[in-house]
């Protein structure tokens, strides 16, 4: 698929235009501030035995909720941290911040 001419015309532009605006802001003595990342909530179900996602990677300030998607009890516990939800029945949940998790990983149990 071909992109269409008028990208072709603008994007080769954006980066010298950011470029040089960095360079004047760093002249008159302005700082770039990174503005902060909002909270994201991730949604980790309990399907099969199995965590889906398998993996997943929070920043500070997130919260984790663990959902019970299988017909019988489940907890999540941390690997290497206390933490366990308790039992979850069916459609049950349960959430952590990432504030209060220093695990990398996690188990999960019947």
């Amino acid at each position: 698929m071909r992109s269409p001419a008028y990208v072709k015309r603008f994007v080769p532009g954006i980066v010298p235009g950011a470029l040089l605006l960095a360079g004047v802001g760093g002249l008159l003595g302005l700082r770039v501030q990174q503005l902060p990342v909002p909270a994201q909530r991730h949604v980790v179900a309990m399907r099969d035995f199995e965590f889906e996602p398998a993996q997943l990677v929070v920043a500070p300030g997130d919260t984790v909720v663990w959902i019970n998607r299988d017909v019988v009890p489940h907890t999540a516990t941390g690997s290497n941290e206390p933490w366990d939800s308790g039992t979850l029945q069916e459609a049950a949940s349960w959430c952590m911040s990432q504030d209060n998790m220093r695990t990398t990983a996690a188990s999960i149990r019947r």
